[in-house]
Parts: C-alpha cells; structure tokens; sequence
C-alpha cells in the first residue's frame, strides 16, 4: 500500500525505521500498513469526497515555495483565524 505508492514516486524502498515511524504515527501495524489488511472497514474519509480546484492547487503550490520561517508562520496564522472564528461563533451564541 505505501511502500507501493512510496516506490512509484520516489524509486526507492523506504527503511525499515521509516516504516515503523509511520505505523506508530498511524497507530496500525507494518501488515496493516504493506497489505492494507485488518484496517477498520467503518472509516470514512472525511475528505473522500473533497474536489480540488484549480485555486486549490494554486494555492498548494504557493505554500510549497514557502521558506520554513514564512510557512511556520502561515501555520501560526491560521490557527490564529481558527481560534478567532471559534470565539466570534460562542459570542453569537
């Protein structure tokens, strides 16, 4: 499942402590995660039917040419309008 999709980008096999990495961040196990097998049939993606638009893209792209100072901060902004936009919907409440 992932060392396949893993190979056809990047040509090469992902360590072993790179797996195991992963499977604990997941919370599944290596099988779980090379055959897919035992993985709960009831999830569902929230974002299964998403559509990315043309904008979505743009907007990826533009995020990926971020230097790491500039992205932490697009991060700390956006938690920023998060928290804002909670508190103005428990003051409308």
């Amino acid at each position: 499942m992932y060392t396949e999709l893993y190979k056809e980008k990047k040509k090469t096999n992902p360590k072993a402590d790179c797996l195991l990495s992963i499977c604990d961040a997941l919370e599944i196990t290596p099988e779980q995660l090379l055959t897919g097998k035992g993985i709960d049939p009831e999830y569902k993606d929230e974002d299964a039917n998403y559509e990315v638009t043309r904008s979505d893209i743009k907007i990826l792209k533009q995020i990926h040419s971020l230097g790491d100072e500039q992205y932490k901060r697009l991060m700390a902004y956006m938690k920023a309008l998060q928290k804002l936009e909670q508190m103005e919907n428990m003051v409308e409440e």
